[in-house]
Order: C-alpha cells, then sequence, then structure tokens
C-alpha cells in the first residue's frame, strides 16, 4: 500500500500546510511526503525536514496519469490550506490524472472555501449564520451599523481578518483583506460570542471528535494563537454539555451531507444569546484538527482504510456517449 501527503502549494497558507503535512506524516507508517513550491514545483522527500523541504532537498518530480514521478499510488491525503490549495484546485488536479486522495472533491472544496457561496447554501438549507455581504475590489462600501468584521471571502487561518469598530479604520481593514482575495467578506461583529470547534468524518457513519471551546485573547481567534501560542503547549478545553454536544453534531451531520464533503473537515461555530450560528467550514482543518480527537492515528488510519476500500468497489462508470454517433455524422456529410 502506497499513502503519500500532498502539502504546500500557491497559497498565503503554505507554512501552515507543511505544518500539518509533517504533522499527519508522523502518525502514518512509511508514507511518500510531497511537496508543492510556491511557483507549484513538486518535489518528493523519503525522510522529510522543514530544512530539506525550505532548501527544496528534494527529488523534483511531476504529476502524471495514475502516477506521481514513477510512483503508482493508492492514495494521497490532502494537507493543503488555503486558496489555489483547498479551494478545489489541487483536487481538479488529481482527479484530471486519476490519482485517488483521501479529502473533498472540487466543488465540495470550493463551496467550502468560498464564505459567500458556504452562506448561501446554509441559508438555502435554514441553517444560521452569521449576517454578512460580499464585496469586490473597487466595489462602494457603506456600511450603516458598526462594530463589523472584514476578511477575505476564501482564504483560512484567520488571515487578513479585522474587526473595525468605526467608519476611519474601514480602509485599513479592508487593505488588509484584499491582499488576501479580491472578493472581501462584511460580517455583523457577535460581541462576547463563544466560539466552538468540531471535527468529524465519515467511514460508515459519521463520526465527531470532541467539541473545543475555542479561548482567545483577542475580539476573535487570530492566526498567532491558532499556530503560534498553541504549539507552545496552550490548554483546549472542551464542551461537556451533552444536549449541546448533540444539537452540534447534528448541525454538523447535517452540513457534511449537504456539502458532500469526505475526509476529516473542521467546522467553526459562534453562540450569542442561545442562538448557535455557524461560522465557517474547514475542508482541511490545520493539522487535521488532531488533537480534538483522542486517538488521532487510529483515526487517520480508519480513514485511510475506508477510502481504499471505496475505491475498490467503486463501478466504472460511462465516460462519454456511444462512438456511434461520430460515425452516423460522419455519414450524414
Amino acid at each position: 500500500m502506497k499513502i503519500a501527503i500532498l502539502s504546500g502549494g500557491r497559497s498565503p497558507e503554505h507554512e501552515i500546510s507543511i505544518i500539518t503535512a509533517l504533522d499527519i506524516y508522523q502518525k502514518l507508517d512509511k508514507a511518500y511526503f510531497l511537496y508543492l513550491t510556491k511557483n507549484n514545483e513538486l518535489y518528493y522527500y523519503k525522510k522529510p525536514s522543514i530544512d530539506k523541504i525550505l532548501k527544496n532537498k528534494g527529488k523534483k518530480i511531476t504529476f502524471k496519469k495514475h502516477k506521481v514521478g514513477n510512483i503508482r499510488l493508492d492514495l494521497i491525503v490532502m494537507a493543503t490550506h488555503g486558496k489555489y490549495a483547498e479551494d478545489g484546485h489541487l483536487s481538479a488536479i488529481l482527479d484530471f490524472y486519476e490519482i485517488p486522495y483521501l479529502g473533498s472533491n472540487m466543488e465540495a472544496s470550493c463551496l467550502g472555501m468560498d464564505k459567500e457561496l458556504t452562506d448561501l447554501l446554509l441559508r438555502h438549507n435554514n441553517i444560521t449564520t452569521v449576517n454578512k455581504k460580499s464585496y469586490f475590489k473597487g466595489d462602494y462600501i457603506e456600511i450603516d451599523n458598526y462594530p463589523v468584521i472584514i476578511k477575505p471571502a476564501r482564504s483560512g487561518s484567520s488571515l487578513g481578518i479585522s474587526v473595525v469598530k468605526k467608519e476611519e479604520d474601514l480602509g485599513k481593514a479592508l487593505n488588509l483583506a484584499y491582499l488576501y482575495d479580491e472578493k472581501i467578506i462584511v460580517e455583523t461583529y457577535l460581541p462576547n460570542a463563544v466560539e466552538y470547534a468540531m471535527a468529524l468524518y465519515k467511514t460508515e457513519e459519521i463520526k465527531f471528535s470532541k467539541i473545543e471551546i475555542v479561548q482567545s485573547n483577542h475580539e476573535f481567534f487570530d492566526y498567532n494563537e491558532k499556530y503560534k501560542s498553541r504549539r507552545k503547549g496552550k490548554n483546549h478545553f472542551y464542551l461537556d454539555d451533552i444536549n449541546k454536544v448533540k444539537e452540534l453534531e447534528e448541525i454538523g451531520a447535517l452540513i457534511y451531507k449537504i456539502f458532500e464533503l469526505e475526509g476529516i473537515v473542521r467546522i467553526d461555530f459562534l453562540e450569542q444569546n442561545g442562538v448557535l450560528y455557524v461560522n465557517e467550514i474547514n475542508t482541511i482543518p490545520g493539522s487535521l484538527s488532531n488533537h480534538m480527537f483522542d486517538n488521532f492515528e487510529n483515526v487517520i488510519n480508519r480513514l485511510i482504510k475506508s477510502k481504499l476500500y471505496d475505491i475498490k468497489k467503486q463501478i466504472i462508470k460511462k465516460e462519454s456517449i456511444s462512438e456511434d454517433i461520430l460515425y452516423l455524422n460522419s455519414k450524414n456529410k
């Protein structure tokens, strides 16, 4: 069985992807390590390390039909984040080359990455979300009520996010958000809201992680808290209210089904005055949210085994209509 982990890519979350991939690599036995540079050059590392990756001390290879380089892989575990990586671009490439992967397909990845599209689909299914509106660079933006949150529409890891409390701070926040995407979201800010994070995946049935009560010293859970303080041993706190856990799990299972998600997904919620709001969907969460599972090694190996079984039992679908129509069309000319 040949399993690979795919990391990197042309994304603002490039470095976070490397951390995720190395975390997963430690949990898999004899996995191949694939790394896309910021120029989308593909490298293979037999024994990866941060130093080797940053200095491109690997073997340069390319995607081929059914193969990566000369290796025919059974499965690629997706560990990429952000725009151009997690948003369906890489899923589409792997589908094109008919290389199996663990993660959501192009359509689900695109929907999950774009906060506007996510919101539209959630609202269509009567799932409560925070009020928001999208704008493109150059659009006139008028805000009636402050404070608001300004964020890139298609980005993650809390990059480019600002809480804006007065009009004179709006320009700076917009400039920051537009660094990461040409489309931005203006969202109602919910002061003193409690944030929950829940990871889930599906094999025979949907399984849930513990639900984390996100602790933040700022107005929102920012990049530094997610990826710096946490890796220095910050404590995690988990929800033990059985009824609320059940409610969150029901919403999460519905979202997983509606978006046709695959692999480990994290859904972030906000609660204010007893009302639950779905905040974001993360189709490839940082480090696959491994800290939220009691035995992540078992989870990832169970997922791989299930995905390989699904691949074997897939029925080959008809790729195109009959060639007869081509001959018929030729004779009519």
